[in-house]
């Protein structure tokens, strides 16, 4: 299965949530039915439009049956998401190594193979 990872650097705003659009837009057939990880270790700023972003982008793998994992959030987006109550339904991994490790599990599951090391 395919799998693809995005490294998020810098604010996730009004001004550059486009970019990140484009970017995982670029990737949607790519990776369609496997894994797409949003290594997010880097974003210094989310307001509104970002936190959007992330939304859509989870509903849009879901219509592609595609698993999207978030890894690496730093505090402050951790704190901006609890309040809002969109936690349970993110897919938010502690680190960048955790979400690779699922997220190549999940693929080689999906393709009926076993999870290579």
């Amino acid at each position: 299965m395919p799998m693809a990872v995005v490294h998020v650097h810098g604010p996730l705003d009004h001004a550059t949530s486009a970019r990140l659009e484009a970017g995982i837009e670029q990737l949607w057939e790519r990776v369609s039915g496997g894994c797409l990880v949003l290594d997010l270790q880097q974003v210094t700023f989310c307001d509104s439009t970002g936190l959007s972003r992330l939304i859509t982008a989870f509903a849009d793998a879901r219509q592609r049956q595609t698993t999207l994992l978030l890894a690496a959030l730093p505090l402050f987006l951790h704190r901006t998401l609890e309040p809002t109550g969109l936690t349970p339904f993110l897919p938010v991994r502690d680190s960048l190594a955790q979400a690779l490790s699922e997220a190549k599990a999940r693929c080689a599951h999906t393709d009926g193979q076993q999870p290579s090391s």
